[in-house]
């Protein structure tokens, strides 16, 4: 924990830990039961391991997400291993409880999403520890982190309170990734487009990609890799029906349409350019992959993404600066997807 956070953690905490006692001892004395929040007992079990009292770690036991698919697991998971580094605490890891948007049964639906992020990899599993284990949940986590500083979300889509990820930690999060698997080899720099779409159970429309903007976007990015005579492939990832799409969008693209939720996050990850959008399942993909990406202001932009505007134009002498220092991936063509060419 940086230093000038810990007076705050211990004028917080003891604050809130000593209103609630006093609360707790006056219900004990008419025979009611005491109450402590989720806040208390971390700031307990924290300070204890503070004063070399207890051996502490954090573990992500995501209970009562079973609404949300594999991109806000596994957020939140990066999100709390984040938070156990920040602290100098081990995280222990708990696997996936429940995901949605099952395309197979549930236990090879969760050990897809395991293998996919690896990120018990080199982890005590929270089971197995002799440690005491304390389990960040979605409903405690942000009261829990509220003890070290004032929550701002980045604005009102960013229900995750999402970090700046470090160069150190997102380094980590590939090498997880990496830990059961190659990068791929291509032959041609690639151009990747997650062009997110409904989801069972959407009721925010807000999250739905803009084919304009998106299409802006990629029209730029096409003449820039064109005028630097850079061999390029286009992938389309999306839901739908290809009739649905501007054929502005289609043009000279493979499509990857409806396919196996792991191969399309995937192929996001593997992009030399990842023009994400919005949700969790694109901002995941955007942290794991080592080349360019283009988002929009929706969750907040990781520090080395370039941020395009509502029209979808972007800073192309960024791009331009950016595209100089990605070395393409050579040697060899990647693993073929299941794809149309238009």
């Amino acid at each position: 924990m940086p230093k000038r956070d810990l007076p705050r953690f211990l004028v917080r905490g003891f604050r809130g830990f000593g209103l609630r006692f006093v609360k707790s001892a006056m219900k004990l004395a008419i025979g009611r039961k005491p109450l402590f929040y989720p806040q208390d007992l971390f700031f307990l079990a924290y300070l204890r391991h503070l004063l070399a009292l207890s051996r502490m770690c954090i573990s992500s036991k995501l209970v009562d997400y079973s609404s949300e698919g594999g991109g806000s697991h596994a957020l939140l998971t990066m999100t709390v291993i984040d938070f156990a580094r920040t602290l100098g605490l081990d995280y222990a890891h708990t696997p996936f409880i429940e995901i949605h948007h099952a395309d197979r049964p549930r236990e090879a639906w969760l050990a897809a999403w395991e293998g996919l992020f690896n990120f018990g990899a080199g982890e005590a599993r929270a089971a197995d520890t002799d440690r005491d284990v304390f389990s960040i949940t979605p409903t405690n986590f942000d009261p829990i982190r509220s003890l070290f500083g004032e929550l701002r979300p980045y604005n009102e889509h960013d229900t995750h309170l999402i970090p700046q990820f470090s160069p150190e930690i997102v380094k980590e999060f590939r090498r997880k990734y990496y830990s059961n698997k190659s990068p791929r080899e291509s032959a041609k720099l690639t151009v990747c487009v997650h062009v997110r779409r409904f989801n069972a159970g959407d009721d925010n429309i807000s999250y739905i990609a803009s084919f304009s903007r998106m299409g802006r976007t990629l029209a730029d990015v096409r003449a820039i890799l064109t005028e630097q005579r850079i061999d390029h492939v286009v992938r389309i990832v999306s839901q739908g029906h290809v009739s649905e799409f501007p054929e502005s969008l289609l043009a000279g693209a493979e499509l990857l349409i409806d396919a196996d939720p792991i191969r399309s996050l995937e192929e996001l990850i593997e992009a030399d350019v990842l023009l994400s959008s919005r949700g969790s399942f694109s901002y995941v993909a955007g942290v794991l992959c080592d080349g360019i990406v283009i988002c929009e202001p929706f969750y907040p932009p990781q520090r080395d993404w370039l941020v395009c505007e509502a029209g979808g134009a972007f800073d192309a002498n960024a791009f331009t600066r950016r595209l100089d220092q990605t070395a393409t991936r050579a040697g060899g063509s990647a693993s073929p997807a299941t794809s149309t060419l238009v």
